[in-house]
């Protein structure tokens, strides 16, 4: 049987753009394992919190999770997805192409219902605050080469009152704003994630998105340390 597109099954969510990250790649699986009755993955994905850690279980959940996260992420890499899930065949016919290529088709072939169940499960169940918490740390990194100041002083939230140099500040606000818009996460799980509060996380927000609608060439800076940061987390997914 064929998968069919996401957009044609009724209850499909709607697709989205870029990338899965940390917290929807783990929730496919585990949606994947226990559709499957795999209790042996779904144990070890909690215990791990690792797809690589699963490399030993039997079954075929990871390329429906694969599947699924095709069909909710059309735009995603599936070279680095398929790396990130662990979805490689063992072949040493690799000179025949076509062959691999059938092997590679008939593993990734589900039904639409089933593909469409485990979309349904990310989009419903993937924790924001997972995905922030994963997204941060890269985000300030990127925002404080822009800036020249130390990563770290931008990731750590210290509470206090004390004045900090202007470019610690504007990388912060660059990272939160890059974590939301990639990450496509809310205020909440954003101030769980980083130690700011909700509302210097929305003011944060507010105040680049404002100005990169006033500021041409901040909107391509903020484009450009968005592309790098999606860089980056595709990187770091390939090696898991």
């Amino acid at each position: 049987m064929t998968a069919l597109a996401l957009t044609s099954f009724p209850t499909a969510p709607a697709v989205r753009e870029g990338s899965p990250r940390r917290a929807a790649i783990l929730t496919a699986l585990a949606s994947a394992a226990v559709r499957q009755g795999n209790l042996r993955a779904v144990l070890i994905l909690a215990r791990t919190g690792r797809p690589r850690s699963l490399i030993r279980c039997r079954g075929d959940f990871r390329w429906l999770a694969l599947a699924g996260l095709k069909a909710l992420y059309p735009e995603a890499n599936i070279e680095i997805l398929r790396a990130a899930l662990g979805c490689r065949l063992t072949d040493k016919r690799l000179h025949e192409p076509a062959r691999y290529a059938a092997r590679v088709a008939a593993r990734e072939a589900w039904p639409a219902e089933e593909v469409a169940a485990i979309a349904q499960d990310v989009a419903e169940h993937e924790d924001h605050e997972l995905t922030a918490r994963w997204i941060w740390p890269t985000a300030c990194a990127v925002a404080a080469a822009q800036t020249g100041v130390d990563p770290e002083a931008v990731r750590v939230v210290t509470g206090s009152r004390a004045s900090q140099p202007r470019g610690i500040g504007l990388a912060r606000k660059y990272a939160v704003y890059l974590t939301m818009t990639e990450g496509d996460v809310n205020a909440t799980a954003m101030a769980a994630a980083t130690g700011l509060n909700k509302q210097t996380v929305r003011h944060h927000a507010m105040t680049v998105e404002d100005a990169r609608d006033d500021d041409g060439a901040l909107d391509a800076t903020l484009e450009t340390l968005a592309a790098e940061l999606r860089r980056r987390l595709d990187e770091e997914l390939s090696q898991w």
